[in-house]
């Protein structure tokens, strides 16, 4: 029989990725433990030092972070930035109408 194992964790979540130590090491122990693929999202990409390498070596399948920063001049495909655009206009939207975020959903943002 075949298994198909899913991990999702809060230890996958960071607050940002800075040299990738903790993200190589981690990815590396949840597919020693059986996941097929890792997927990590941090809110900042620092990527200091030797982290895209690490990231582009490692086995991380992709890295998604926002884009509260720029991208490294090196760059990998593994890594994805998410723009938080969407989420700002709604939490403005929110606190001009002084309303809750679910109100939000019937303006339009382009």
């Amino acid at each position: 029989m075949d298994l198909i194992r899913l991990c999702i964790a809060p230890c996958t979540v960071w607050c940002q990725v800075d040299t990738a130590g903790t993200l190589s090491s981690l990815s590396r122990r949840l597919q020693e433990a059986g996941a097929a693929n890792v997927y990590l999202c941090a809110s900042h990409g620092l990527f200091t030092e030797d982290s895209v390498q690490r990231i582009e070596q490692g086995s991380v399948k992709k890295v998604l972070v926002t884009n509260t920063l720029p991208m490294p001049r090196q760059h990998t495909d593994k890594i994805e930035q998410v723009s938080v655009a969407p989420l700002l206009a709604k939490v403005i939207l929110t606190e001009h109408f002084r309303s809750n975020i679910g109100d939000t959903d019937h303006y339009e943002m382009d």
